[in-house]
């Protein structure tokens, strides 16, 4: 019986700490038909476009400010700077991207849908 409770609470913590969304608009677009997903975990971002192998952005800080949710993601030249801020508003949740590649700032802003 322990053994049970064991593995029962090992499977809900490991669906618990990683969410996966599915991406339908991106700065205001439409873009279900591309089939694009993000699947967030404490550590790491993982977006997957169709078929192309998924691309992974490394965290390196979290934190919660105002009911949203800050990830301070790894970076590499050019990229001086990325970050991602995920929130729910009302009804819909969003989830923005910031970088800062050559001293420009760039901003996308992705509306995302839970994936069951």
């Amino acid at each position: 019986m322990r053994r049970v409770l064991l593995l029962f609470f090992l499977f809900t913590y490991a669906l618990v700490s990683s969410q996966e969304y599915k991406i339908t608009k991106v700065n205001g677009w439409n873009v279900r038909f591309l089939n694009s997903r993000v699947m967030i975990k404490d550590d790491f971002l993982r977006f997957t476009y169709r078929k192309r192998p998924p691309v992974d952005a490394k965290i390196i800080n979290v934190e919660v400010k105002d009911d949203k949710k800050y990830f301070y993601a790894e970076v590499e030249p050019p990229l001086e700077q990325l970050y991602y801020i995920l929130y729910k508003n009302r009804k819909k949740i969003i989830l923005e991207q910031y970088m800062i590649v050559n001293g420009d700032n760039i901003e996308i802003k992705m509306q995302l849908s839970q994936v069951d």
